[in-house]
């Protein structure tokens, strides 16, 4: 039970009573840094010249640097800031009218989070090492 414990996420606030006054400090910092700086890599990006990009790869690119400086911060729970990433590409028009047709609509967006925890969990309790698994 404990290497299963030992291994699955844990959001900040199960972590905050574990830490320390300097790690909540830290984090708080950290957080709050990451809010502003994620907008603000996102236009430093939009703004360099890249010749070899398209204008929507552009865009993309500059998408991908805000989602990512979300994701290493933190200011917002990690798939809220995978679904804004999502909903920015979008508002920006960064895919054609046939692939939001043909992905949003379907679930599949919905469903791979889901089907992640589905996986997580078998490999988590490990059935293929529990002797009742290898009886059968």
């Amino acid at each position: 039970m404990e290497d299963r414990e030992r291994r699955s996420y844990k959001s900040f606030t199960e972590v905050k009573a574990t830490l320390t006054p300097a790690e909540e400090r830290f984090e708080r910092y950290r957080n709050t840094i990451g809010l502003f700086l994620g907008p603000l890599v996102a236009l430093i990006i939009y703004w360099i010249p890249m010749p070899g990009l398209s204008p929507k790869a552009h865009t993309l690119a500059a998408i991908i640097g805000w989602i990512v400086t979300w994701w290493v911060t933190e200011p917002i729970p990690i798939p809220m800031s995978a679904l804004i990433g999502a909903v920015l590409c979008v508002v920006f028009d960064v895919a054609d009218d046939q692939c939001r047709r043909r992905c949003i609509p379907s679930g599949m967006v919905l469903c791979r989070p889901r089907s992640m925890q589905v996986v997580y969990g078998i490999t988590a309790w490990r059935p293929a090492c529990r002797p009742s698994a290898m009886q059968a």
